[in-house]
Order: C-alpha cells, then structure tokens, then sequence
C-alpha cells in the first residue's frame, strides 16, 4: 500500500457519520401554515420543527467522529420541491447549519423527497453516508 494511500485511509476512517437520526418519513399536519422541516447543525445534531415550524430538542448526532470541516453534503431531489433550500444545487461544507422544510397554507399537502450525500472533500472524494428524506406538510 502506498503512504498515499495508507494516509487517505487513516484520513478516512477519522469522520463517522450516523444517518439514523435523519428519519426516513417525517410528516406534520395543523392549521394556518403547516411546516414538516430539519435542520442539520454544523455542531454535529439534528432537529425537527413542529407544524409551527420551531426547531425542538436535539434528534441526535449525526457527525459521530471528525470535525465538521472535514464533512460536505450535497442533496438530491428525487420529488417535489423544498420551501427552504440551506443546500442548493451543489457540494457544500458542513461548517454552517443547514435548514430544510416544506410549508403548506392553503389545504392540501406539500412534500418533497430527496437525498443527502455527505462527503470528505468538496469535490471528488469518498461519499461517507448517505440518507433518502420525505418531508410533507398537511394543511387541514
């Protein structure tokens, strides 16, 4: 194995990231504007809002091991679009919280699917986990 090699091992194995805070299907429904939102801090936890859209307590940890500097994310959609993007359409450095919803006013449902791809570098790199996300908001 080359130093190079043995280095960027070592590198790697220093960031663990937990994507089971990050649910699969977070739904909310209400009166007035309804949101169903995460946010992904920089320091390492999650959250959710409520249907008013107030972040609650901690989820969890999803950066486990390493130093946000060392994390990228970039997001996917595969269906819908979000209210709130604190992403947008390329890598970005985990350095900053990034905030995610849905919003609904008038009766109905919004929601949107999407991937989260979190990697080592900001471009190129070793994709380190990643977690597909259905956030939908009911007005009822």
């Amino acid at each position: 194995m080359s130093l190079l090699l043995l280095y960027n091992a070592i590198a790697h194995s220093k960031i663990q990231i937990d994507t089971s805070v990050l649910v699969d299907n977070y739904t909310s429904a209400g009166f007035g504007t309804v949101y169903a939102g995460i946010q992904i801090d920089s320091d390492g936890d999650v959250y959710y809002t409520n249907s008013s859209g107030t972040l609650g307590a901690s989820a969890g940890t999803w950066l486990v091991k390493g130093l946000n500097s060392q994390v990228w994310v970039e997001m996917s959609i595969t269906s819908g679009t979000l209210t709130t993007d604190g992403i947008g359409a390329s890598r970005v450095a985990m350095t900053s919280d990034r905030y995610l919803d849905v919003r609904r006013s008038a009766l109905g449902i919004k929601a949107c699917t999407f991937t989260l791809l979190f990697y080592n570098a900001s471009s190129g790199g070793t994709l380190l986990a990643s977690k597909s996300v259905h956030l939908e908001a009911e007005r009822t």
